[in-house]
């Protein structure tokens, strides 16, 4: 693997961290409304 592989595979999670925030900070939205 080199270092380029690395660094994409590292970006891929990164991202899919950020793409579960986002999802948890609507859910968040949508229960605060709720209360």
């Amino acid at each position: 693997m080199t270092l380029d592989d690395e660094i994409k595979e590292k970006i891929l999670q990164l991202s899919d961290s950020l793409l579960i925030i986002d999802s948890w900070n609507s859910i968040a939205d949508e229960l605060s409304d709720s209360f």
